[in-house]
C-alpha cells in the first residue's frame, strides 16, 4: 500500500500545480487588462489636458484667440464629461467662457469706430485682466488635472 501512495503523490502535486496555474493565468490577464485600461484612460485624459494647454499657449503667444482656437478647445475636450469629475467639467466650461470673453473684447478693441475714451479704456483693462487670468492657468491647470493624470494612482 505504501508503494501506491508514492505513485499518487506526484500526480497529486501535478494536480495542485495545474490548479494554481489555472488561477494564476487569469489573474495575470486581469492585471494586464487593468494596466491597459489605466493607460488608455490616461491617454484620453491627457488629450483633454493637452487641448487646454494648447489654448493657454495660444493666448500666451498671441495675446488673442481666433474662433478656430476656441473650436479646437471644444472638440479637444468633448469627452470631458465621461473622463473627469464635475470639477474639470466646470473648469473647461470656465475656460470656454473666458475664451469667448477674450474674443469679444479683442473684437471691440479692433473696432475702429470705438473712440478713445472710457469705453475703450475699460475694454483694454478687461483685455489685460483676461490675458493675466489665462497666464495664471498654466499652473492652475496642472493642479486641477494632477489627480486625474497621476499614473501611480489606481483607476
Amino acid at each position: 500500500m505504501s508503494h501506491d501512495n508514492r505513485l499518487l503523490d506526484p500526480f497529486a502535486w501535478l494536480a495542485a500545480l495545474t490548479a494554481v496555474l489555472a488561477l494564476w493565468i487569469p489573474y495575470q490577464q486581469y492585471r494586464t487588462n487593468r494596466s491597459k485600461l489605466r493607460l488608455d484612460l490616461y491617454e484620453r485624459r491627457f488629450r483633454v489636458f493637452d487641448a487646454v494647454r494648447n489654448l493657454l499657449a495660444t493666448v500666451g503667444r498671441d495675446g488673442a484667440l481666433e474662433l478656430k482656437d476656441v473650436q479646437d478647445l471644444v472638440v479637444g475636450t468633448s469627452e470631458t464629461t465621461f473622463l473627469f469629475g464635475a470639477d474639470i467639467v466646470a473648469y473647461i466650461e470656465e475656460l470656454r467662457m473666458k475664451a469667448a470673453d477674450l474674443r469679444r473684447v479683442h473684437r471691440k478693441l479692433a473696432d475702429t469706430a470705438l473712440p478713445v475714451g472710457a469705453e475703450r479704456s475699460q475694454a483694454a483693462t478687461e483685455d489685460a485682466a483676461l490675458i493675466t487670468w489665462f497666464a495664471e492657468q498654466f499652473e492652475e491647470s496642472k493642479k486641477r488635472f494632477a489627480r486625474y493624470l497621476d499614473f501611480r494612482r489606481a483607476v
